[in-house]
C-alpha cells in the first residue's frame, strides 16, 4: 500500500577494444566462470582504451586528447575510495565522463567495470556486481537507468555492502535538479522522481563545472601542441575546453543556422523535436516514423514552406552528419537520439501540444508520467490527462491522483469527485483510494470534511498498521496538513511537531517525509502569526540539511517557504533580493510560461506591492495574467488566482473604482469556465466587497456580503474557512457602521 502524498512540497552501448569481454552482455559469476547474460558487459579497468566507448564525447581526430586533470580530481578520488558510490554532476560536455573514466583507471585498474546497457538491464547488472569481489558499477547519463524496471536504492546498498565493490555514475545538473526537485510541497509526489531520488542520496555528489578554472587553463596550456587544446584554450574565455573540444559550441550554431530558408530546416526541426523529447525524459531513440511526425508542428511553427525544407531523408542524413569530426546533432543508434549538449543550451520554451500527442503513445508508463507532469506545468489539460491516463494503465498509482487533479481543474470539483469515487469501487474500498476520495472532497472547497474523515481513517490505518508504520505516518502528516487547511493551523503545529520525533528515530533526520513535516511546523509557525519564527525554524533546518550534506529537493522549497515569511515578517529588502533570485531560476529551469514561474512571480509581484511600490507590483501582475493568457488551456484557479492579486494592485497602484470593475470582469471571465475549487469564486467576491468598501459605499459592500454568506453557508458549509472570513468580514462592517 503506498499512501496519497498530496501533502509532500520526476550512452549508448558500443563494442569494446578489450579481451573476450567485448560482446553486449551481463555476465554472472559463478564459482571462477563467467555465465554472459545480455544487456552489461564487464570488461577488466585495466583493459580499458577506449574512452568514447564508455561515453566519452568525441573529439576531432582519431583519438581523445590527453586527459588534462581537474581541480576536483584529487577531491573525487579521495570521497570515491571513503565512500565508494559517487556521482559527478554538471552540465553537459562539463567533461563528467572522461573524468571518471581515468578515475576508475587510476584507482580501481583490477576491479571488474560493469555496465549496463540500458533501464532493463540495470538490476541484472547489480548482481553481477554483487557476485564479484571485486566490481565498479558504471552508469553513465544515470538518469537512464532509473524508473520501473530499473535499479533500486535496496540494490545499490547490496552493491555497497561489500567492501571492494564500488559505484561511479554521471548525472547532467539539469536531471539532478528534476529529481532533487522541487516537487511542491502540497503536489503529488512523483513516484518515478522520488526512487530516482531514493538512490541518488545514497550517493556522494562531486559537482564540475564546464567552465576551467585558472589552474585548470594552466594545465592545459601544457598540452597545447594539440590543436584542439590550442583552439579550445583561444576561447576559453567563452566556453569550457572539454565543451569546445566535444565540439558543443559549433554544433549548437550550426543547428540554429540550419533554419534559414533553403538550408535545413527540416533537419533543424527534427533536431528540435528530438531534444524536447529528451526534456520531458523520453530519453530512448525515436524511431524514424515518429521523428518524421514529432517534427511538423516545429517547422510549421517556423513557417513550413516558406522555410523551403529539404526532404525527410536529406534531413535526417544532414543531421546524423558527424559535424567538425566530432558528434552529430542527431545520434543514430535504432532510431534517433539528440546530442545531449543542446538539452542543456536551448531556450525553456512549451513544447507544442501537437509534439506532446506523438509522444503520449510512444511513450513508457515512466515516461508518461514525466510527460504529464510536464503537460501539467504548461496548463497543456488535455495532454496531461491523456498522458496520466497511458501511465495509469501501467500501474502508476500517482497518475490516478494526478488524473484526479487534471479532472478537477477541466470539468470541475464534483466530477473529481466522481473520478475518485470511481476509483474507490475499482479497488474495493481500499485505503489509498479512500484517501484518495477524501483529499478530493477537501481539494473541491471542504477542507473540514477532509480533515475529519482522514482522521477516521488514519485510527482505521492505525490498528491495522500500528502507529510507527511509515504508512501510518505519511498519513498522519497528511491529517496535519488538512487541519491547516481547515483554518487550524495551530493544531496543525501540534501535530506536526509531535510527529517529528517519531519520524527522526523511525525513518530517520534526512528521509522526505520527516524534512517535509519539518517544513510544515516553519510554516504553521508563520500562519499563527510567527513569521520570524517560522524564518527562524527554515535556519534550523536548513542548518541541519547542510550538516548532513543534503542536496535534495527541500532546499527548494525552503528558499521559497524563506521569501514568503521574510515579506510577512516586513523584511523587504532580504525579501525582495531572494524573489529576484527565485524568479530568475525559475524561468531559467522551466521557461517564463512554467506555472513554477508565474508564481513565484506573483509572490515577488505581492512583495514588492508590500514594501510601497504599488505600480511595480502591477506593471508586474500585468505581465504574470499577459503570460496566464498564452497558456494553452485557461484554468479557472490560475485565472482566480492571478485575477485577484492583479485587481488588488489596480486598486493600491490607482483607484478603489477601478479595482471593483476589475474584479467584476474578473468574476464575469472565471464564471465560463468551470470551477476545480468551489470554494475559490466565493474568496474573489469577498475581496471584491472590501473594494466596494474602500471606493466609498461601506452600505453596498455590507449587503453583498450578506447575500454571500448565505450562498457560502449553503454551499460551502458554516465550517468552511471562508465561510467564517465573509462572517468576520461582515461582523467588522456591521462593527463600524454601529460606531459611527
Amino acid at each position: 500500500m503506498a499512501l496519497a502524498t498530496w501533502w509532500l512540497p520526476a550512452a549508448l552501448a558500443s563494442g569494446l577494444a578489450a579481451t573476450t569481454t567485448a560482446v553486449a552482455g551481463v555476465w554472472l559469476a559463478r564459482g571462477t566462470q563467467l555465465v554472459a547474460v545480455p544487456g552489461v558487459r564487464i570488461p577488466l579497468v585495466r583493459d580499458l582504451d577506449d574512452p568514447v566507448a564508455l561515453g566519452v564525447h568525441r573529439a576531432a581526430g582519431r583519438s581523445v586528447p590527453v586527459f588534462i586533470a581537474r581541480d576536483v580530481t584529487e577531491g573525487l578520488h579521495e570521497v570515491l575510495r571513503r565512500d565508494r558510490f559517487v556521482l559527478i554532476v554538471g552540465e553537459s560536455t562539463a567533461g563528467k565522463t572522461r573524468l571518471a573514466y581515468e578515475t576508475v583507471r587510476a584507482l580501481l585498474p583490477n576491479h571488474r567495470l560493469v555496465e549496463p546497457a540500458s533501464r532493463a538491464s540495470a538490476q541484472d547488472a547489480v548482481s553481477l556486481a554483487v557476485s564479484l569481489s571485486k566490481s565498479v558499477v558504471w552508469l553513465d547519463d544515470l538518469e537512464r537507468f532509473l524508473g520501473t524496471g530499473g535499479l533500486t536504492a535496496a540494490g545499490m546498498r547490496d552493491v555497497l555492502a561489500g567492501p571492494d565493490r564500488f559505484v561511479l555514475a554521471t548525472l547532467r545538473a539539469e536531471e539532478y535538479a528534476r529529481f532533487s526537485g522541487p516537487r511542491g510541497v502540497g503536489e503529488p509526489a512523483q513516484e518515478v522522481l522520488r526512487a530516482g531520488w531514493d538512490i541518488i542520496r545514497l550517493a556522494t555528489r562531486v559537482d564540475l563545472g564546464r567552465s576551467w578554472s585558472g589552474d585548470e587553463l594552466s594545465r592545459a596550456r601544457e598540452h597545447v601542441s594539440d590543436p584542439r587544446i590550442a583552439d579550445a584554450l583561444a576561447h576559453a574565455a567563452d566556453f569550457g575546453v572539454a565543451e569546445y573540444v566535444a565540439s558543443g559550441p559549433q554544433l549548437l550554431a550550426a543547428w540554429r543556422d540550419a533554419w534559414a530558408p533553403g538550408t535545413h530546416p527540416r533537419a533543424a526541426a527534427m533536431v528540435l523535436a528530438a531534444v524536447d523529447a529528451r526534456r520531458v525524459g523520453v530519453h530512448r531513440p525515436l524511431p524514424p516514423a515518429l521523428l518524421t511526425r514529432l517534427h511538423v508542428p516545429y517547422l510549421a511553427a517556423r513557417g513550413a514552406d516558406r522555410l523551403r525544407p529539404e526532404s525527410v531523408e536529406e534531413a535526417l542524413a544532414w543531421a546524423t552528419t558527424p559535424l567538425y569530426a566530432t558528434s552529430s546533432l542527431l545520434l543514430p543508434s535504432d532510431g534517433f537520439l539528440a546530442f545531449d549538449y543542446l538539452i542543456d543550451a536551448i531556450e525553456r520554451d512549451p513544447i507544442p501540444a501537437a509534439a506532446l500527442d506523438e509522444l503520449i503513445p510512444f511513450a513508457t508508463p515512466d515516461e508518461a508520467q514525466d510527460i504529464g507532469e510536464y503537460a501539467w506545468r504548461f496548463l497543456h489539460l488535455a495532454q496531461a490527462h491523456a498522458a496520466f491516463c497511458r501511465a495509469e494503465d501501467g500501474g502508476k498509482w500517482a497518475a490516478t491522483e494526478r488524473r484526479c487533479d487534471v479532472t478537477r481543474v477541466l470539468h470541475g470539483s464534483d466530477a473529481a469527485i466522481e473520478f475518485a469515487k470511481s476509483v474507490v469501487a475499482q479497488r474495493e474500498n481500499d485505503m489509498d483510494s479512500r484517501q484518495l476520495l477524501l483529499s478530493e472532497i477537501g481539494h473541491g472547497g471542504d477542507p473540514v470534511a477532509a480533515f475529519e474523515r482522514l482522521e477516521s481513517l488514519l485510527a482505521e490505518v492505525e490498528s491495522v498498521l500500528g502507529p510507527e508504520d511509515e504508512r501510518t505516518l505519511g498519513l498522519s502528516a497528511g491529517v496535519a496538513w488538512w487541519a491547516a487547511e481547515s483554518g487550524d493551523p495551530a493544531a496543525a503545529l501540534s501535530r506536526f511537531e509531535r510527529l517529528v520525533p517519531t519520524m527522526q528515530r523511525v525513518l530517520g533526520r534526512e528521509h522526505e517525509m520527516t524534512l517535509v513535516s519539518r517544513y510544515h511546523i516553519a510554516n504553521c509557525r508563520g500562519k499563527v502569526g510567527d513569521a520570524n519564527g517560522a524564518i527562524s525554524a527554515i535556519d534550523e533546518l536548513e542548518a541541519d540539511l547542510h550538516e548532513t550534506g543534503y542536496t535534495g529537493s527541500m532546499r527548494s522549497s525552503l528558499r521559497f517557504l524563506r521569501a514568503m515569511w521574510l515579506t510577512e515578517a516586513g523584511r523587504y529588502p532580504e525579501a525582495t533580493a531572494l524573489w529576484q533570485e527565485i524568479v530568475e531560476d525559475a524561468a531559467v529551469r522551466g521557461g517564463k510560461l512554467n506555472l513554477h514561474t508565474l508564481q513565484s512571480k506573483a509572490e515577488y509581484a505581492d512583495c514588492i506591492g508590500r514594501s510601497g511600490d504599488a505600480a511595480g507590483a502591477f506593471a508586474m501582475m500585468d505581465s504574470v495574467v499577459a503570460d496566464l493568457e498564452q497558456s494553452p488551456t485557461l484554468s479557472a484557479g490560475e485565472v482566480l488566482s492571478f485575477g485577484r492579486r492583479r485587481a488588488h494592485w489596480i486598486g493600491m497602484a490607482r483607484s478603489a473604482p477601478e479595482a471593483v470593475a476589475e474584479f467584476d470582469r474578473l468574476i464575469a471571465t472565471s464564471g465560463q469556465l468551470r470551477k476545480s475549487n468551489a470554494a475559490q469564486p466565493f474568496g474573489v467576491r469577498r475581496r471584491r466587497a472590501q473594494w466596494v468598501s474602500r471606493a466609498g459605499n461601506p452600505a453596498e459592500a455590507e449587503r453583498d456580503l450578506e447575500e454571500l454568506l448565505i450562498e457560502a453557508r449553503t454551499i460551502l458549509g458554516p465550517r468552511n474557512p471562508v465561510t467564517k472570513e465573509i462572517e468576520s468580514d461582515l461582523a467588522a462592517l456591521q462593527l463600524r457602521r454601529e460606531t459611527r
